[in-house]
């Protein structure tokens, strides 16, 4: 099986000076550590893993509340077969820590069992589905986890990974967002915070952390190790204005949930297969789609194609061809390439734009099933950078927050609570 590795999910932030931006100046500690994650396998498509109701949401789940996270993905093949899940804890900064009995109450794999055929699709496929928590298996530790779906029970043969998070909610959380001027910045910046108290008065205030993330940023969180302490006996924990989220250029749109001519689909093709999608060139001097709906960086499939049936089994797959017209119309110096909720946001140069003389823009294809996608664009060209940077601004954000409390007797970090706000 042919497979690329490893890939740093830190790829998936725009320029260097992004990435310097990472953590809090508090500590040099509370700086973001790049974590490694295997690269999906090539025929693995539209992973989803969100809460059971909102395909929307962060992959966050209470321990003993009843509340499931649903995975969901497609393997293009026609053979059927099942596949194995396994389970990781990992500490605030995404290291894998601990043995499977001091996290789970089974052991940190279970089988996929719940797969089908598509139904009369130009593409055949199969889609799987696997909520968890269930009966073979659930949570005793609270934390950050990865989960690795592999070939049956051969767990080094990874298809793909994805994170997400238990949490205790042991403490009522008060999170606020402050807008605050930084030097440099062409607009105000976003300064979130949180006040809470300690769940245990016995604890120091010093083995508490808090995270914060944009949307589904994971790759882009910025933590905090040393609280404020002039709310005692209280805790409140707060970015530095330099660490704050500045703005951030808004993100592209595409519904392909019915396939029509109409919108930004400029053509519809079904003489190939897959069948063919002409989707409206993206200019980079008006970043983003406006107008469009908060997707919070996630991919929407089944809410999307409500006028099927079962549009996880009888979706279409297409080939999306997306355009790109840089600032002077012309080539540029330096690679470009699309990411998006349709490649969990993480580059692969597999979809590298190619630039295409005739029409006079940069253009790739991508195997897409039917449904809603935010995507960007990536480049180290400078005057991309500069122009993704001078376009509009994403209007609605999600900013979440975690906090960590660092427990000598389990060894790692468990996740106290999680409290999200959305700005419009």
């Amino acid at each position: 099986m042919s497979k690329i590795t490893l890939l740093l999910l830190a790829s998936i932030v725009v320029g260097c000076a992004e990435m310097s931006a990472i953590g809090s100046s508090n500590d040099d500690d509370s700086t973001v550590e790049i974590f490694s994650r295997v690269v999906d396998y090539d025929r693995i498509h539209s992973v989803q893993l969100h809460p059971d109701k909102s395909e929307t949401a962060l992959p966050v789940v209470e321990m003993n509340s009843g509340m499931k996270l649903r995975l969901a993905f497609d393997l293009v093949e026609e053979q059927a077969r099942p596949l194995t899940v396994y389970f990781y804890h990992a500490d605030r900064n995404w290291e894998r820590d601990l043995t499977a009995s001091e996290y789970l109450t089974s052991f940190n794999q279970d089988e996929i069992l719940d797969y089908r055929a598509s139904g009369a699709t130009v593409i055949p496929y199969v889609h799987y589905e696997y909520s968890f928590p269930n009966r073979s298996l659930d949570f005793k530790l609270s934390g950050n986890y990865i989960l690795r779906v592999s070939e049956q029970g051969r767990e080094n043969e990874a298809l793909f990974e994805r994170s997400f998070f238990v949490t205790e909610q042991s403490t009522p959380i008060e999170m606020r967002l402050d807008q605050v001027m930084v030097a440099g910045m062409r607009s105000t910046s976003v300064q979130p915070s949180v006040l809470f108290s300690a769940p245990d008065a016995n604890s120091s205030v010093f083995d508490y952390s808090v995270c914060f993330i944009r949307n589904s940023e994971i790759g882009e969180r910025r933590c905090v190790t040393r609280p404020s302490l002039d709310v005692q006996p209280d805790m409140s924990f707060y970015l530095q204005p330099d660490d704050s989220f500045g703005p951030q250029a808004a993100n592209f749109f595409i519904d392909l949930s019915e396939m029509r001519t109409g919108g930004r689909i400029e053509r519809v093709n079904q003489q190939p297969i897959p069948w063919r999608i002409e989707i409206a060139p993206d200019y980079a001097r008006f970043s983003g789609t406006q107008l469009a709906p908060f997707l919070n960086g996630q991919s929407v499939i089944r809410s999307a194609n409500r006028y099927l049936t079962e549009p996880d089994y009888s979706s279409e797959y297409v080939n999306a061809v997306f355009k790109y017209i840089t600032p002077d119309g012309g080539p540029i110096d330096g690679s470009l390439v699309i990411v998006g909720s349709f490649t969990n946001w993480e580059s692969n140069p597999d979809n590298t734009l190619r630039w295409n003389e005739l029409n006079g823009w940069y253009e790739t294809r991508i195997l897409l099933k039917q449904g809603r996608y935010e995507y960007a664009y990536l480049s180290d060209n400078l005057a991309l950078h500069r122009a993704k940077n001078n376009g509009l601004p994403q209007i609605g954000n999600r900013f979440t927050s975690f906090v960590y409390y660092h427990d000598l007797f389990a060894q790692t970090d468990r996740l106290l609570a999680v409290q999200g706000i959305k700005t419009e």
